[in-house]
């Protein structure tokens, strides 16, 4: 294995690797891409509104040094337990839900450290989405829950910033962008 520097993903014969919650379209997009071509692939990105799939990212900029953002990621893991209460947000899930916006809205707060998503109903019954994945919901008590959030499905490659501008409003500029580089409990100031 070889690391490579400032790439979103990489892409070795059949083997694709990547990493962050920003990479995931990109990433979804060059398979398509390889598999059914470059003109498929731009209209899976129009369909869905991702401007982009470019490789290209970078990653010094989010590298651990000493006495920035490792000592920042340190205290983070230590003390975030200590002045926040985790709390319950219910990811609405509806027949024909969008799976990649569940995904997104439900990873995003979960990557707060803040809150902990659960997929919500009222009814306990499962829940077939857009592509046919059967999900069961993990709360159906709309008090055992902090907040409901329901995720947008119209074009689901802007759902991450949508919820990304949320978690801003509701945690702090600096926690929304630590989770969109895909830091785990990015930031326990706000």
């Amino acid at each position: 294995m070889r690391w490579v520097d400032d790439r979103r993903y990489v892409a070795d014969g059949r083997i694709v690797s990547s990493a962050g919650i920003s990479a995931a379209v990109p990433t979804s997009l060059a398979l398509v891409e390889a598999i059914a071509g470059r003109h498929r692939a731009a209209a899976v990105a129009a369909m869905i509104g991702a401007p982009d799939w470019n490789a290209a990212h970078d990653s010094h900029r989010f590298s651990p040094k000493f006495g920035r953002n490792l000592a920042a990621f340190a205290a983070t893991e230590y003390f975030n337990g200590w002045f926040h209460h985790p709390q319950s947000i219910g990811v609405t899930l509806s027949p024909g839900v969008d799976e990649i916006a569940v995904a997104f809205t439900a990873d995003a707060y979960a990557r707060t450290g803040r809150a902990k998503a659960y997929a919500f109903t009222r009814n306990p019954a499962p829940v077939t989405t857009l592509h046919g994945l059967i999900l069961l919901p993990g709360r159906t008590d709309p008090n055992a829950l902090t907040r409901i959030v329901t995720p947008e499905s119209k074009t689901s490659a802007f759902t991450l910033d949508r919820v990304l501008a949320e978690i801003a409003r509701r945690y702090g500029r600096r926690t929304a962008y630590g989770v969109a580089l895909g830091f785990e409990y990015p930031d326990y100031h706000g």
